[in-house]
């Protein structure tokens, strides 16, 4: 499962890989084989790259997902007893969701029950993370080129 704002990424991971001059997986040569054999055949680009929203998905929810993961990693981190600050979850979803209602935060606003309600949907359990790197999925670092470094 990938989504456009995060596939958008990787190709630009996939870039620097290519300018660097260093070789391609034998994944990453598959993959753009069969996209390249679909392009040739005709279909559309933004398709053929994961680029574009299917039925029932939509920019606001990859946003959505794109918060929860970075308040869930700053729950988990603030609940960790070996390098956080060891706080119940109970605090962590009342300091997140106050957190987020504050202008300049990184988090969008989201309210202690929604945020409790996504924490416990086993289809959010993916962003519960304490790290991640640009190119995770649903992850909201940007991606910088070599060049723009």
């Amino acid at each position: 499962m990938t989504s456009p704002q995060t596939q958008r990424k990787r190709l630009l991971a996939l870039a620097d890989q290519l300018r660097a001059g260093k070789g391609l997986a034998p994944e990453q040569t598959d993959y753009l084989a069969v996209c390249f054999e679909a392009l040739g055949r005709g279909e559309d680009g933004n398709s053929v790259f994961g680029l574009s929203y299917g039925q029932g998905k939509s920019e606001s929810d990859e946003n959505r997902r794109t918060n929860l993961r970075l308040i869930f990693s700053w729950i988990a981190g603030a609940i960790d007893p070996e390098g956080g600050d060891s706080w119940t979850l109970k605090k962590a979803f009342d300091d997140a969701a106050k957190l987020s209602q504050e202008p300049g935060t990184p988090f969008k606003p989201i309210s202690r029950g929604a945020l409790e309600r996504a924490w416990y949907t086993p289809k959010y359990q993916y962003l519960k993370a304490v790290t991640f790197s640009s190119t995770d999925l649903h992850s909201p670092i940007d991606y910088c080129t070599l060049r723009e470094t």
